[in-house]
């Protein structure tokens, strides 16, 4: 008899470790999906800013309708960053360490992303639209602007892409 509670409270035992262990692991296909709206999210941000530099590079030497445009990119700038700050914040992370260390880089990456696009992008425009500005002044201006910006967004990156990286090899994924 006490051979079969023993069989009995071991196989209990071990099927409960098999049901914890099983809530917590993240599947593949889950954590490509996390990956996967990250990056969609990334991509969106990226178009907007495209979007604006196209619009800058017209209003640099441009008219009023080329400022009017630059005013829309930059807000259209804004909307996306709302957006992506709202579907990011609401997307369901995985339950594993590199899912939120990989999520938290990515929110902090939005946030020097949302402070530049306040900031400079704001500068940017307001440089462009300032008829007392000479043409080689603006050019410089904004030239000075970008370079702060590529650097300040390549860091963000950086440890953004050291934290999906991380969370990729733990989760077995590779990245294209």
């Amino acid at each position: 008899m006490t051979g079969m509670i023993h069989k009995g409270f071991l196989g209990v035992a071990a099927l409960a470790l098999v049901v914890v262990a099983g809530c917590s692991r993240v599947s593949t296909q889950e954590a490509v999906q996390f990956n996967d709206a990250l990056v969609a999210s990334q991509k969106r941000l990226h178009g907007a800013g495209v979007r604006f530099g196209e619009a800058a590079a017209k209003a640099i030497s441009g008219g009023p309708a080329e400022a009017v445009m630059l005013d829309r990119a930059l807000e259209n700038a804004k909307e996306e960053m709302a957006r992506a700050r709202a579907d990011v914040r609401n997307l369901a992370v995985p339950k594993s360490d590199s899912a939120r260390a990989f999520h938290a880089a990515f929110l902090q990456m939005l946030d020097t992303e949302e402070k530049l696009l306040a900031e400079e992008l704001g500068s940017i425009t307001s440089t462009l639209k300032d008829p007392s500005r000479p043409l080689d002044a603006k050019r410089r201006r904004v030239t000075l602007i970008v370079n702060y910006l590529q650097k300040v967004e390549q860091d963000a990156l950086a440890t953004v892409k050291a934290a999906q990286s991380e969370f990729a090899k733990a989760h077995g994924f590779k990245l294209r």
